[in-house]
This record gives C-alpha cells, structure tokens and sequence, in this order.
C-alpha cells in the first residue's frame, strides 16, 4: 500500500483505538508471521496491507521493539519509516545514538507526505528528535548538521527548528551557506509547489539576521508575492506585530495538526 494512505489509515487506527478495537490473528509461527508483517509493511499495490500491518505491530510494539529495531535497516523505504514511527511511539524502546542517526536521516529523505493541511509525518519525527534530543543536544546537532546544504525546505525548516528548540541553532550557522539562503528564499515566490512558500517563511523567522540582506533584496527583485512576505517578515523581525499577524494570515505559522508542541513560529 503507498504509506500516504497507509498512515492516514494508520493514525485513526493504530495510533489512536485500543488493541480490543484493532484485533490481530494469533500466530501460529511467530517468525514466520513477524516475517509476513515486514513484507505488508513495504511499497507495494495491496490495499490497506501496510496500515493493518502497522496495526498489529504497535499492539505489541513493547514486546516486539528489538525485533522491529532490527528489521528496519532491511526493508524498504515505507517500511523503514513505518518500524521508526513504531518505535517512536514505543515509550519502553530506549534509542540509541544509531536509531537517532535512523530518524535523521528520514526526515531529511526528500519525501514530503501530507496528510492534511500543514501536516505531514516529517513533523512526527521532528517532535520525536525534539524529545530525545533535550538530554543530548550536541549529539543530534551533529546528527543534523551535515544535513543543512542538502535538505529539501520541509527538512531543512524541521532542522532549523529542533535546532532551535535545542538552543544550538546559532553554533551551526556557517551550515545554512549561501547557497542554502537562496534556495529558501526563492521558495516564497509564487509558484505551483504546495507549502513551499509558508516553509520558507517559518525558516526565515528562525534564522533572522542570517537571512535579512536576502530578503531586502527579494523585496525589491523578486515577483509580487515574494516582496510582499519578504518586506513583511523584515518589519515582523523589526518588532512590527501587525507584520506578523498578515504573515500568517498569508502563510499559516500554527497549526493544530503539529503534534507534541512543535511551534514553528519562534518569538520575535
């Protein structure tokens, strides 16, 4: 099943009713039924196959977390990013600094997967990173670091954020180059991409100076969209709160779909 539809499925149904309600098959052989499960979990064109699979994996999320840990480096894309979310939700599993690195690296894959407005499992992972990460920072700063030049801009917002919410975004700004700068700022033009512009907005707030020679020149170079949020997120980084109110009422900075306290919209 493609995990778009697998973890809408999924979050109603494994995520939030009991075991009584998502009932399983009792094995009869346990290898070969944990074996079955890995297969449904992967990208494949059977319906609702992965969302049941993630179902009965999360009903024995606690008895199964090292055999799920171990799966995930041999199955495929959807697969390994449905055992991590297990896993992340798995309040017994103990992550190591490898399973981090795990984490890391799929939220800055490059897919984007939506599930509503705002909204997609990459935010999931970023509250995770954020969790783990407040006893180790340094760690999962250097985790992200190296992510920086590469990310697409949802990964590269998440990265800013947990960075930020981990206080060592400013040890790691010589990472967000040039380059990356005028990747980010030329998502706030108007174009056809779904969220880009309001993904760039989040991260400019979060990088503030860094950004601003950037934005004074998209203000008076870039299309009409682009010089409007640029002229108004350098009076919002001024102290111009009504700046900030039309910002989000262009780009929406909150959302209730954010889950475990993730706040893009820092304080300014």
């Amino acid at each position: 099943m493609r995990f778009a539809d697998c973890l809408a499925f999924a979050a109603v149904l494994c995520f939030s009713l009991t075991s009584s309600a998502c009932p399983r098959p009792a094995p009869s052989d346990p290898g070969k039924w944990f074996a079955s499960i890995l297969r449904d979990l992967q990208d494949d064109n059977t319906p609702w196959n992965c969302s049941q699979a993630m179902a009965y994996l999360y009903d024995q999320r606690d008895s199964l977390a090292d055999k799920i840990r171990m799966a995930i480096p041999t199955s495929d894309w959807q697969g390994q990013l449905a055992l991590i979310r297990i896993l992340c939700e798995t309040k017994s599993f103990q992550p190591d600094d490898d399973f981090l690195g795990l984490v890391v690296d799929k939220l800055c894959e490059g897919r984007t997967l939506f599930l509503a407005a705002h909204y997609s499992t990459k935010h999931e992972l970023a509250a995770y990173l954020i969790h783990c990460g407040i006893n180790r920072p340094e760690k999962l700063t250097a985790l992200l670091k190296p992510k920086i030049p590469h990310a697409d801009l949802e990964s590269l917002w998440l990265i800013a954020h947990i960075l930020d919410r981990l206080g060592t975004l400013q040890e790691v700004a010589d990472s967000f180059t040039p380059e990356v700068l005028v990747y980010v700022i030329s998502n706030l033009r108007d174009d056809s991409a779904p969220y880009n512009a309001t993904f760039a907005v989040r991260t400019c707030l979060l990088l503030r100076e860094k950004v601003v020679p950037n934005l004074i020149a998209e203000s008076e170079q870039g299309d009409g969209q682009s010089r409007k949020l640029s002229s108004l997120l350098l009076s919002a980084m001024g102290g111009n709160g009504q700046a900030l109110g039309e910002i989000n009422s262009l780009c929406p900075l909150g959302s209730p779909h954010l889950k475990r306290g993730i706040q893009p919209l820092p304080d300014i």
